[in-house]
């Protein structure tokens, strides 16, 4: 859950993040449909929700309605409404005509579940219902633990006070008599009032549909330079970077003692029951187990220890101008020389790119057994590439190519996170452009996703991962596409999707690219969306680069605007869910014709500028709520 408030001057985030239960979280138990209500029930639901909340009829637009499927079978509806003058949002979730409590209704449907199916999820259930008693299944097992996290350092978060202080000094409140926004509503300002300094530093006039802007090098008010970085204050991003690696090393070490004494009741177990091990996580409390047999799930599904069993049989795929200028990320290098340097990337992939490339510096491979591959090598380009005009976003930074295998065949679930757990270990930012199984058919999370969710929300690294390029027909003929692919359905995951810049810079004339995923339904996924067409990048081979598109070029271009951002200020290394905020606070541009939250464009469109502005001028600060 997110609160923003957007001023082109001032930029305050606070965040609170979801956190998902540890046992038997709820979202594995309901998904989002893509059924509707009639015209006539949204209005019904709608008048309701606004009597049930103390409102007048007419006085709530409707914001989102969804149809939620319980796997008991029952369907609720979701309504969510906001008032347009003061932006407070209210809510409401009816069984038929009946308002009932959501979290009452999840918690009868997950009990009804358990005592049918112990911990089995649904689409191990389906899975086993086609399968032969001598038929095997390979499956990942997430473990009942109770884990915390150290407490974060470097960046003290933000205090209720804290904000209170803020608002005080930057009154947003309307002048007296004003009957339109609350108090500490973010009123933005008219064009002609926007500083100077600001205008030039977002380079605010491609809103207008100009042509491509002429940049300069640029001043502040001082007349300081920013074009070049001293290197003392290298040195000090440095240090401070190594410093929070450090904490993130002993923050990972305490999760595994915590984790110790089931992990080691649980491998007990494995091994008393003869069970076959393929992975092992130290930090997470999952293990992957291949060849279950179904009287093996059977078993397995009572054990006191097992807080879920997933299918980790998944297939998938990679998920594949004037990008640059579009998302105002000239400015980022010609003003501050924000290039990633010292931040560690990590590239999840199948495979990797040639590790003697000459247009882009690589810090390590997880595998080097593995072949090399193209689609690697341009991923990790749009990052980092020093290819003559098409330089990478953060083309300093230190890429680490965490890859699962080869894409032919496919890896497997369990190599997947292998590379995920190697990319952890050894980065801050982790860029996800594959998906697994599913091709977006469905909203339920699998392994996958509560894995890369876990490390956003206990290790503190950004994860990135692309929505995928599967609408609206699917892959292999699996259905229509209606939600993003996984591993990007976690909560605190930053998914990005992709829009066509028409190979201009400027916005007037952006679309989105109609394969981009999004959930039609449920919860809002994309966060936010990049460039994904006609984007130059490099290639594994002579002649070296290449114009390609897709949802796996937009994802880094947001992950390389993050190390460009923790360049700017190491503390945001530790604070994953204020990268995400500040990226989308900062999404100026709307591709979809909506002032407010889309489903197709999330947040908006990267302005990699504005977001730089903010991290620079200090304008962020975090909060969070505990599970209680």
């Amino acid at each position: 859950m997110f609160m923003i408030h957007r001023n082109f001057r001032v930029v305050l985030v606070n965040i609170m993040c979801a956190l998902l239960l540890s046992a038997h979280p709820i979202s594995f138990y309901a998904q989002s449909n893509t059924q509707t209500a009639t015209p006539d029930e949204e209005k019904e639901l709608l008048a309701r929700t606004a009597a049930l909340n103390g409102y007048s009829a007419g006085e709530l637009e409707l914001a989102d309605l969804s149809v939620v499927k319980l796997v008991n079978g029952v369907s609720i509806k979701r309504i969510k409404a906001v008032d347009p003058k003061s932006g407070v949002i209210v809510g409401a979730t009816f069984l038929g005509d009946q308002v009932v409590d959501e979290k009452t209704m999840r918690a009868q449907a997950a009990a009804e579940w358990h005592a049918k199916y112990g911990a089995l999820t649904p689409d191990v259930v389906n899975r086993m219902a086609d399968m032969s008693s001598e038929d095997t299944l390979d499956v990942a097992v997430w473990l009942v633990a109770d884990v915390q996290p150290l407490p974060k350092v470097d960046h003290p978060p933000a205090t209720l006070e804290d904000e209170a202080a803020f608002l005080a000094e930057n009154d947003t409140s309307p002048e007296p008599g004003y009957a339109g926004e609350s108090k500490h509503a973010a009123i933005p300002l008219p064009y002609e009032q926007v500083p100077d300094s600001v205008k030039a530093k977002v380079a605010l006039p491609i809103r207008s549909g100009a042509g491509p802007v002429e940049y300069e090098k640029t001043f502040d008010e001082s007349g300081a330079d920013f074009s070049s970085v001293p290197e003392e204050k290298k040195v000090e991003t440095r240090r401070r970077l190594a410093k929070i690696e450090s904490f993130k090393q002993q923050n990972e070490a305490s999760l595994q003692e915590q984790l110790a004494p089931v992990k080691e009741r649980f491998l007990e177990y494995v091994h008393s029951q003869g069970l076959r091990l393929s992975y092992d996580i130290a930090y997470a409390p999952l293990v992957i187990l291949e060849g279950l047999t179904l009287e093996r799930l059977e078993t397995l599904s009572r054990n006191p220890d097992v807080d879920a069993i997933y299918l980790a049989s998944n297939q998938g795929k990679p998920a594949l101008e004037n990008a640059r200028e579009t998302q105002n990320g000239v400015l980022v290098n010609d003003w501050g020389s924000y290039t990633g340097d010292g931040v560690k990337v990590a590239v999840v992939e199948s495979s990797r790119p040639p590790t003697n490339h000459p247009y882009m510096s690589i810090a390590a491979v997880r595998d080097t057994n593995y072949p090399y591959r193209e689609h690697p090598t341009q991923v990790g380009g749009v990052i980092a590439s020093t290819f003559g005009p098409n330089l990478g976003f953060a083309r300093d930074a230190d890429l680490y190519f965490s890859n699962a295998g080869v894409d032919d065949p496919w890896p497997s679930d369990a190599d997947f996170h292998a590379a995920m757990d190697w990319g952890a270990s050894n980065a801050s930012i982790l860029n996800n452009s594959w998906k697994s199984g599913g091709c977006g058919t469905i909203d339920t999370f699998n392994a996958l996703d509560r894995h890369l969710d876990y490390i956003v929300r206990n290790l503190y690294d950004l994860a990135v991962v692309a929505s995928g390029n599967d609408r609206p027909d699917g892959c292999s003929g699996g259905g229509e596409v209606n939600f993003v692919s996984s591993p990007g359905r976690g909560y605190n995951t930053l998914t990005v999707g992709a829009f066509r810049d028409q190979n201009t810079p400027q916005w007037s004339d952006d679309v989105m690219r109609d394969s981009s995923q999004y959930n039609v339904s449920g919860r809002f996924k994309p966060e936010m969306v990049a460039s994904g067409s006609n984007i130059t990048t490099i290639l594994a081979i002579s002649p070296w680069y290449t114009t390609t598109g897709g949802t796996s070029l937009a994802t880094p271009m947001v992950s390389a605007t993050a190390a460009n951002m923790v360049q700017a200020d190491p503390s945001l290394s530790s604070y994953p869910e204020a990268t995400t905020a500040v990226l989308m606070a900062t999404a100026l541009h709307n591709i979809v014709d909506d002032e407010r939250f889309s489903r197709a464009d999330g947040a908006g469109a990267l302005d990699a500028a504005a977001a730089l502005v903010t991290v620079e001028g200090g304008h962020w600060a975090s909060q969070s709520v505990s599970s209680s």
